[in-house]
């Protein structure tokens, strides 16, 4: 066995996700450290030192993002957009929600699993459909996520400069200040020098954007 490592807890400690210690004072633990890793080595398509480690390894033991299989995460793959409004209705709490998806007219196509976070994204304004559509199984878009986590932070002024990425003029107009915004905040830094804003969003950029948004710029 390894030696043993002494931790000093405030608060809440998780290991592999799951609350191990709660206090509220300050705390020396000593644990038999086996072996050492990171969420994202749960999956055997994941790196755990690739660019996307540090953000895969945050969703993951946030447990608001979950593999594509118990054993793979698919991190090339595309996120729908009932996908996303179910990974941020996890992190916001999954709170109980009671709102009618009736006025869109493909509800129906919502899947069962993501009709509560579907709901609760209409509720709460962060996803108003297009042209009366939800278009819950469509893969969702870097400038649509980004517009989504621009409406949760409130819709904030933004400054963030869009003129140094080349495709700038391919921003939809409706979601520039949302990508002006990610771009300040950082939650955008461009893919290849470029925004490629109606290019759809990889599950690994997805994770870098949630990561972003969630530990830096919701938690301030």
């Amino acid at each position: 066995a390894a030696a043993p490592v002494t931790i000093t807890v405030k608060g809440v400690l998780k290991l592999d996700g799951k609350v191990v210690l709660e206090d509220t004072t300050v705390g020396n633990v000593t644990y038999d450290v086996a072996e050492t890793g990171t969420a994202s080595g749960a999956y055997t398509d994941l790196s755990t030192d690739a660019w996307y480690t540090p953000y895969t390894d945050y969703v993951i033991s946030a447990e608001v993002m979950t593999g594509s299989s118990d054993t793979t995460f698919n991190p090339y793959g595309t996120l729908t957009r009932a996908e996303l409004v179910t990974i941020l209705y996890r992190a916001a709490g999954s709170p109980d929600v009671t709102y009618d998806l009736s006025a869109f007219s493909d509800a129906s196509g919502v899947p069962s699993w993501a009709e509560n976070a579907m709901k609760w994204a209409v509720q709460e304004e962060i996803v108003q459909g297009d042209n009366g559509q939800l278009n819950s199984l469509r893969a969702i878009t870097r400038q649509e996520l980004a517009t989504i986590l621009y409406r949760m932070a409130g819709s904030p002024q933004a400054d963030g400069d869009l003129t140094a990425y080349p495709d700038a003029a391919s921003v939809a107009t409706w979601a520039e200040n949302a990508m002006s915004w990610s771009v300040e905040m950082g939650v955008i830094n461009g893919a290849d020098g470029k925004l490629s804003p109606a290019g759809n969003c990889l599950r690994v950029e997805a994770a870098k954007m949630i990561t972003v948004f969630l530990r830096d710029v919701a938690a301030v």
